[in-house]
Formats: C-alpha cells, sequence, structure tokens
C-alpha cells in the first residue's frame, strides 16, 4: 500500500478505524478489483482467505498461498486434502482471533453493482459459530478496473473501506442462510447507495 500511494500521488485510502480490530470473525465485502484483496491483508494482523483454485498451481505463487494457510476455492487432487485440512482447521483459526476474509460474490464486479453470493463464507460463520462483519470497498476499480492490467493513475481516487454492519453469530445460527445472506447483501446495497463522498470521474491531476 505504501508503493501504491508513492506510485499514484492523486490516491487517497481510508479505511474505517473499527476494522484493524476485528478478530475472531468472518469478513464479507463486495469485490471491485484485484486491489481489493491486497487492502484486506493490509487490514488485519492474521487474516485468511479463499482463493481461486487456479492460482493454488502458478509456480513459486501458488506455494506462497499454500504457506500463508490460504483456502483453495474448490480442490481435487492434491488441492482436494488441502481444502478439507483448511476448513476442518478453520473453526480453531477463528476461535484464536484470525479473520477469514471473503468475497461471496465471487469474482469482480464489472457494473459496481453487488452480484449473486456463494454460501460459503456463511456456512462456515455458522459452522464456527462466529460472527459476520460486514464491510464496503469504493472505488478500487476507478484505480485498478477489470478486465485490464493497467493502473489508472491519471484521476485524483479516494479508496474507502467502510464498516456496513455486523451478524451475530445467535443470529448466523437461528436463521436461515438465505436470509442470512440476503441480511449482509442489504447491509452492503444500503451503504453503497448512501456513500456520496467520492471524486468526480473527470477529476484529472
Amino acid at each position: 500500500m505504501w508503493l501504491l500511494r508513492t506510485a499514484v500521488p492523486g490516491l487517497a485510502v481510508e479505511i474505517d478505524d473499527r476494522i484493524p480490530g476485528f478478530e475472531s470473525c468472518v469478513v464479507v465485502s463486495n469485490h471491485r478489483s484485484y486491489l481489493d484483496p491486497v487492502i484486506m491483508v493490509t487490514c488485519f494482523y492474521r487474516q485468511s482467505t479463499i482463493v481461486k483454485k487456479d492460482f493454488f498451481r502458478i509456480p513459486i505463487f501458488g506455494q506462497v498461498l499454500q504457506a500463508a494457510g490460504y483456502i483453495p476455492s474448490e480442490g481435487n487432487g492434491r488441492l482436494a486434502s488441502l481444502l478439507m485440512e483448511r476448513i476442518e482447521y478453520m473453526h480453531n483459526y477463528l476461535a484464536e482471533g484470525g479473520v477469514l476474509f471473503v468475497f461471496p460474490e465471487g469474482t469482480r464486479s464489472r457494473n459496481g453493482r453487488i452480484g449473486e453470493f456463494n454460501t460459503g463464507a456463511f456456512k462456515i460463520a455458522r459452522n464456527a459459530n462466529t460472527p459476520i462483519e460486514v464491510l464496503c470497498i469504493t472505488n478500487t476499480d476507478r484505480l485498478f478496473p477489470p478486465g485490464r492490467f493497467l493502473f489508472n493513475t491519471c484521476v485524483r481516487n479516494r479508496i474507502q473501506v467502510r464498516w456496513a454492519g455486523s451478524i451475530s453469530a445467535n443470529d448466523i445460527i437461528r436463521l436461515p442462510i438465505e436470509q442470512v445472506m440476503a441480511e449482509a447483501r442489504k447491509m452492503m446495497e444500503n451503504h453503497l447507495d448512501s456513500n456520496t463522498d467520492n471524486p468526480p470521474e473527470n477529476a484529472d491531476l
């Protein structure tokens, strides 16, 4: 993030003060850019996430992901045993203060709207009896748009990571998974709809 701020002088990054203090929870957020997981990694002292299985097959990078304790999104062969091992350990990991952050859409939004949610993060929270913290990320797609391996460094930009709400462990156990997912989605949408503190699209440096 320091390198990013140095390379993009018109960039401001604002992270809600409450977020770095999260422990023993599952964090879900909207997903707009490959920068989103980089920002999430910087937010938490002890964190893990679910990573697309294809990344685990990339030489060196895949080994780094495995050594860091990340979870493949699905698996067969070697990845199947790794997936089971990580899921079985997740209850202890969260109980010991770890944070699992997940983008439940599973892919980056191309239009800014929130896509359909996968159930994985919500089932993990239920099985581990842990709360869910809901976050919203804005404007990472202006800096690193989906579908382009190119940073847009010529506009002023403010990336924000805001807390949108919590769902208690009791509610996650008590309510149907579909209702928990709908509540998390509503929190994200309400927060994004109310977020008007953004730079104009044509604010050149």
